[in-house]
């Protein structure tokens, strides 16, 4: 039984880290999200740190208001999607750069990605 419960704490924390990981991703606060799906904040809260586990229904309505699929939420979880967790570092970056200073930032990535294929033949 130890090991089963284990089991269901460590998938009750990876749940909660996507549900951070997508609210995130979309620039929403969890008071943003809660109210969307009609939950309180501190639950959305709870859930997040993984210290309540969330129903099928529950999932369903948060995933829906992220615009994720359940299938993509949890394919995440299996594998480690590293060049998706990188994009979202970035999207995440970005979000914090004033509009006035994209124009720079679009130019040093088109750099970047110039030097990167003359030295692979590949972006």
């Amino acid at each position: 039984m130890i090991v089963i419960e284990s089991q269901k704490q460590k998938i009750t924390a990876e749940t909660g880290q996507r549900i951070r990981y997508f609210r995130q991703l979309r620039g929403i606060s969890q008071e943003a999200l809660a109210l969307k799906i009609g939950m309180s904040p501190a639950y959305l809260g709870h859930l997040e740190r993984g210290l309540k586990c969330p129903t099928i229904d529950t999932l369903h309505r948060i995933t829906d208001a992220l615009d994720v699929s359940l299938s993509d939420f949890f394919s995440l979880h299996s594998g480690g999607c590293t060049a998706c967790e990188q994009e979202t570092r970035v999207q995440l970056a970005i979000r914090q750069i004033p509009p006035h200073k994209m124009e720079h930032i679009v130019k040093i990535i088109e750099e970047m990605a110039a030097l990167y294929k003359d030295e692979t033949g590949t972006v």
